[in-house]
């Protein structure tokens, strides 16, 4: 529909109902009309009644610009609180145990087996969610301790960062089965796990 008015026009959808023709505010702010409520009806802007059309239809793009900005704009969101799971195949309902209750907590997990797609790069893969994880739990397990997919996840993670949080967790192993590089690292039995998870619910709320 054309909208006219002393040479201001305009051409833009409208809703036509009967004898009623309801416009949007982009008609309204190119030919500078206002809304009169009480009266239920629009009238011309008195404040740019000697201002030329360009004028006006500049002052009203800048208008849908500045409230177009403020829509964009959004509170950034906080970091994902990831965490590596490291563990053995054969272990693979203990590690989906853990990533359930983990993400409990409020964290993400992330787990080889069910997170690298058929054609990945594995190492490739593995050392950038190492990179993106902000702490590893490693299940160590009589199937795992020798396997050495879990000891390269461990180093991977020891080597990115010095002060990278490790957790073993022991199940039927003894502390004597902790990888010498965190020997030093404190450990869970699987029976605490639940400590681990209350220490890391806190770290994820802050």
């Amino acid at each position: 529909m054309i909208f006219d008015r002393e040479g201001r026009d305009t051409l833009e959808e409208a809703l036509v109902l009967g004898d009623e023709v309801i416009i949007g505010q982009t008609v309204r702010e190119k030919l500078d009309f206002l809304p009169d409520h009480p009266r239920g009806r629009l009238i011309a802007d008195p404040v740019h009644l000697d201002q030329p059309e360009t004028q006006v239809n500049s002052m009203a793009k800048r208008r849908r610009h500045a409230t177009t900005k403020r829509k964009a704009k959004k509170k950034p969101s906080r970091p994902e609180f990831q965490v590596f799971v490291s563990h053995a195949t054969a272990d693979k309902w203990i590690a989906t145990t853990f990533c359930e209750k983990i993400e409990a907590t409020g964290a993400s997990t992330f787990r080889d087996d069910r997170d690298i797609d058929g054609g990945d790069d594995i190492p490739e893969t593995i050392r950038s969610q190492i990179k993106q994880s902000r702490e590893l739990v490693v299940l160590l397990t009589p199937e795992s301790v020798d396997r050495q997919w879990v000891l390269l996840e461990v180093g991977a993670a020891w080597g990115w960062r010095k002060d990278y949080r490790i957790v073993p967790v022991l199940c039927h192993v003894t502390v004597d089965a902790i990888p010498d590089i965190i020997k030093g690292k404190k450990a869970f039995s699987i029976n605490e796990f639940d400590q681990y998870l209350k220490e890391l619910q806190k770290r994820v709320k802050k």
